[in-house]
């Protein structure tokens, strides 16, 4: 009946006007949650027993909604509060607290909007009214203002521990991954983004852990960059003794950080003893293309000297034309009869070795060969001009003896005519030096005489003068 539809809806409504007297309440701090589960359940049975007695439960559910929002603000603060209170508590758990409070965040402020808050409150005070009470009018809009801003302040926090929480997570990544020198700047930036946001408050011993590998990595790389300039120092024109010891030194060294420089002290002596192979084959080469040697002999040097490193560019030119002039002695040695073509082959082999820098003392037998073949040259023109032949006329013979004496001169290098009154001057001198031997040697036979006569009274006058 109409009589008992009303007295339905009157108990409907007191009872939502219990539950939301209930509600509003209980404080922000020092939350039940078991009650507020217990204000919740009491206000949707009431809306049931509202919704089966045909009453509007549109602004009803609305109310629910917001405690429902509220309770879940208030579960995602005590969660944000309880990970915030470890030290630390781990990026990840925080970024998942975090997470939830911003959706609980989001809810209240959809939800506690003025429009909503001014009909459930003109609901609840309706609905009091009835029941003669008062208390609670503009409640829900209240609390959900408060547990706004508690959330609020507590994303601000979370927010900034996250910050830090990353920073110790880096930094404790960063020293166990970034063990060696060549990380050194990783680890560097990696503590310096940590005691920007104050993570050496939240992790004291991380970040003690990882300033001390900082400074071990920093004086084994001042080792290392010792021992790679002293490395470069080895071809750097010092003195070999003073390089090499300056790199055993580093080398020694290094062997102290082999933890932190696995290898260089190992890499850099291999390269020290390389270093003195080559230097003992570049010295050996030099020697060789200074001083002169045979083709075989050099070919051998350069081939060790470029096996150890060395560069012999220029030592395989000189061999080439060493070679060549070998070879064109060779040949002028097994011809059986001379010809000029052989002279002047030799004479621009010879030419191109003195400007192609090969050693004296490999020249020196082909300068010995050239001029004789020179000789042989003007002997046999001097012979052929000498020899009578009746179709020659006097000029033409005249002219022929001129050219062949211009080779003798050449090769002999005086004029003819100069060299043959040297050589009548020098027979007079040995005539003459005859002369004065023979001389000298009567002479002598007669001093002879003379003291074997004088030495005879001396020795008759001895006795007497004792």
């Amino acid at each position: 009946t109409a009589a008992g539809a009303a007295g339905s809806r009157d108990s409907a409504a007191a009872a939502a006007a219990a539950a939301g007297a209930g509600y509003v309440a209980l404080p922000v701090q020092g939350f039940d949650a078991a009650c507020w589960e217990r204000c919740v359940v009491l206000l949707e049975a009431a809306v049931e027993e509202a919704k089966l007695a045909n009453i509007s439960v549109l602004k009803a559910r609305k109310v629910v909604k917001e405690l429902q929002a509220q309770l879940a603000a208030a579960e995602a603060a005590a969660a944000l509060d309880a990970c915030l209170a470890r030290r630390p508590c781990g990026s990840a758990a925080l970024k998942a607290a975090i997470s939830k409070a911003e959706a609980a965040a989001a809810a209240i402020a959809g939800l506690t909007t003025p429009s909503s808050s001014s009909s459930a409150s003109a609901a609840t005070h309706s609905s009091m009214a009835s029941s003669g009470s008062r208390a609670g009018v503009g409640g829900g809009a209240a609390g959900g203002a408060a547990f706004s801003e508690a959330l609020v302040c507590r994303l601000q926090a979370g927010k900034k521990r996250l910050e830090v929480e990353r920073a110790c997570e880096a930094l404790h990544k960063a020293a166990l991954l970034y063990q060696g020198v060549g990380d050194l700047p990783k680890l560097e930036a990696a503590i310096l983004n940590a005691r920007k946001v104050g993570a050496e408050d939240l992790a004291p011993e991380e970040y003690r852990a990882a300033s001390e590998l900082r400074a071990r990595l920093t004086s084994a790389a001042r080792v290392k960059q010792q021992l790679e300039a002293a490395l470069r120092g080895l071809g750097a024109g010092r003195q070999l003794d003073t390089a090499a010891e300056a790199v055993a030194a580093a080398i020694r060294e290094a062997a102290r950080w082999e933890e932190l420089l696995p290898g260089e002290a190992s890499r850099a002596a291999a390269a020290l003893e390389a270093w003195r192979i080559s230097s003992a084959c570049e010295a050996k080469l030099n020697n060789a293309l200074r001083d002169g040697c045979s083709s075989g002999q050099l070919s051998r040097l350069i081939t060790e000297a470029a096996a150890a490193g060395v560069k012999v560019a220029a030592a395989r030119r000189i061999l080439k034309l060493q070679q060549l002039l070998e070879a064109a002695m060779a040949a002028v040695d097994e011809a059986s009869c001379f010809s000029s073509s052989q002279h002047s082959a030799l004479a621009a082999k010879l030419e191109t070795a003195e400007q192609g820098g090969v050693a004296a003392a490999v020249l020196e037998p082909a300068r010995r060969l050239l001029q004789r073949l020179a000789a042989q040259e003007a002997r046999q023109a001097l012979e052929a001009a000498l020899k009578p032949r009746s179709d020659w006329s006097v000029n033409a013979r005249v002219a022929a003896l001129r050219a062949a004496l211009d080779k003798a001169e050449d090769v002999l290098g005086v004029p003819a005519r100069e060299l043959a009154e040297q050589q009548q001057q020098g027979e007079a001198a040995l005539q003459q030096a005859a002369g004065s031997d023979v001389e000298q040697q009567q002479q002598g036979q007669q001093h002879a005489d003379d003291v074997q006569g004088g030495s005879s009274s001396i020795e008759g006058a001895a006795p007497q003068a004792a």
